[in-house]
């Protein structure tokens, strides 16, 4: 009696988040190993905060990465915010100028970490890199298919807002490079663009997705729904929550339909040093990456047109092997560590 006592008492004590329950779904083709490379690789690159060589070497990246590609186009957007060079890329199917769906995603990572230490900036492995990482899988997964009225949108200048207290960028304002995206785009454009999907902060290990509260309401509902569909019933939850300014903002101020993907309030190393990858679930950003992808096939009516295993990103190349900056590879310490012990276990078989 008094270990029944005992275990009830665990059940109704020990608190439990149910989307630990949740994984990605085995009949999946996204790739968690690409996700984690991408995120990786991010963070090799160092803070991406506009203007530093971070965010320049992001860039660089990005756009070298789909100039391998025979799918994809990608085109740096420059621009001036406050005397800093900053600059957006465009991802759009080869032979399509403008798309008329949109998915984005931040990539810079904030200048101060403002819940932390004010003068160290965010590594931002959830905060930014988790929704640059979905967008680059689902680019790869999307290449099997007709997805030439799909387009990717990788923000810079979006985590930088000041708030008073000598926190952010001075006197910058938060979604700069959302806002100068949608305020300077012709109205043929606008005309053309039927929605926006933002990805932000998609990246917790305790990944909780509510309505944001700003959010067009038929697209939300829409892509819930079709998430719990898939089975992410414990992730995807049907009720609102916070109301954020973040990158959608801008679309719905031009009257286009949009949506916030994100998990705000769950985060606890949100704007602090350990936004790291310890922190972050790749999981979370696969489960993410699977909803969007098939919400597109399925809403869209995409055609598959080529085998899935013709899509364009394999693999990513790691810092070490192209740049004098990069830090010691743990790999090559545990290589010498192992070599160390060979050689003097047979320097001891010798004096035996």
């Amino acid at each position: 009696m008094r270990n029944t006592f005992l275990l009830l008492l665990l059940v109704f004590t020990v608190p439990v988040n149910s989307s630990l329950l949740e994984s990605l779904r085995p009949e999946s083709e996204v790739s968690k190993e690409r996700i984690e490379d991408a995120v990786r690789y991010q963070l090799e690159l160092g803070p991406r905060v506009p203007g530093s060589d971070g965010a320049r070497n992001f860039q660089k990246w990005i756009i070298s990465l789909y100039e391998q590609s025979d799918v994809w186009n990608a085109y740096l957007l420059p621009f001036t915010y406050k005397g800093i060079n900053v600059a957006n890329i465009l991802i759009t199917r080869n032979g399509t100028e403008f798309p008329r769906y949109l998915i984005g995603a931040h990539y810079d990572s904030r200048a101060r970490a403002t819940q932390e230490d004010p003068d160290v900036p965010v590594t931002g492995a959830n905060d930014g890199a988790s929704g640059v990482a979905a967008i680059i899988e689902m680019t790869s997964l999307l290449s099997a298919y007709d997805s030439s009225d799909i387009g990717f949108l990788l923000i810079d200048a979006e985590d930088q807002g000041y708030d008073g207290k000598g926190f952010g960028i001075d006197g910058w304002d938060w979604i700069a490079g959302s806002t100068y995206f949608v305020e300077n785009l012709d109205q043929e454009k606008l005309n053309k663009l039927e929605y926006f999907i933002l990805l932000d902060m998609i990246g917790n290990p305790d990944l909780v997705l509510e309505y944001e509260g700003y959010s067009t309401d038929w697209l939300k509902e829409d892509v819930w729904e079709y998430a719990r569909s898939l089975g992410y019933n414990n992730t995807f939850i049907p009720e609102y929550g916070v109301s954020l300014i973040d990158d959608h903002r801008p679309f719905l101020d031009y009257s286009i339909d949009a949506i916030d993907i994100i998990d705000f309030s769950g985060y606890k190393e949100w704007h602090t040093t350990k936004d790291t990858m310890d922190s972050i679930s790749i999981d979370s950003i696969a489960i993410v990456t699977d909803v969007v992808t098939n919400y597109l096939i399925s809403s869209l009516g995409l055609e598959k047109i080529t085998s899935s295993e013709d899509i364009m990103i394999t693999s990513f190349p790691t810092l070490s092997s192209n740049s004098e900056n990069a830090p010691f590879p743990l790999s090559a310490f545990f290589t010498i560590f192992v070599m160390a012990v060979v050689i003097r276990s047979r320097r001891s078989l010798v004096n035996l």
